[in-house]
């Protein structure tokens, strides 16, 4: 489920070699229930409850990365042991505190002086497990803070957080409580075919 300021909405992602498919349905605010299917031909559609329309696949390809684990809003914990060993930001970090946050010790990891002028303003990692808490990075748009809470196993060496929260200079940008992730699941091939029109709530 996908917060924000004024849309709540559930969101199911798939993901096969046959294509990618997106469900959302707003529960609440202003927003449409869709549902956008990608394949491989290149082909997309995007479904409403009025109509079925194809769609510029590299556009799809961009809405949809935003729920893919890779690159949404997971794509920083998840990347980070490789992110760590060769992105720019985390060359240089010195560790230069340790403060609690949640209720649990944390250590603070800031660029040091060599690191000045980064994207990466701070992080925090659990003192007890070491995984990440919160970042903070300085972007075009302002600070924005990726907090990380409810971490959990979702298979062998795999762990990720279930409650995400990200603040722009201090505002609530995106809440997300993931409900369930499972890999290596069998999807149907239809699953990645033309969706049909979807059916109104009543």
């Amino acid at each position: 489920m996908v917060r924000g300021a004024e849309v709540v909405a559930d969101h199911v992602y798939y993901r096969s070699p046959a294509g990618i498919r997106l469900e959302v349905d707003v529960v609440r605010g202003q927003g449409i229930s869709n549902v956008v299917v990608i394949t491989v031909e290149p082909k997309s559609w995007v479904a409403t409850a009025d109509e079925v329309v194809e769609r510029d696949w590299l556009q799809a390809t961009a809405l949809v990365a935003h729920f893919a684990p890779e690159t949404g809003v997971l794509s920083i914990p998840l990347g980070l042991p490789k992110d760590a060993a060769e992105a720019m930001e985390w060359r240089e970090v010195v560790t230069d505190a340790k403060e609690d946050l949640y209720g649990q010790a944390h250590y603070r990891v800031v660029p040091n002086a060599k690191g000045k002028g980064g994207a990466l303003i701070a992080a925090y990692f659990d003192a007890a497990s070491h995984l990440l808490s919160r970042v903070t990075w300085r972007t075009r748009g302002g600070k924005v803070t990726f907090d990380y809470r409810d971490y959990r196993s979702v298979g062998e060496g795999v762990v990720i957080p279930h409650r995400v929260r990200v603040e722009r200079d201090g505002q609530l940008v995106q809440e997300v409580e993931v409900s369930d992730l499972t890999l290596d699941l069998e999807l149907r091939s239809e699953l990645f075919s033309q969706p049909a029109v979807l059916r109104r709530k009543r």
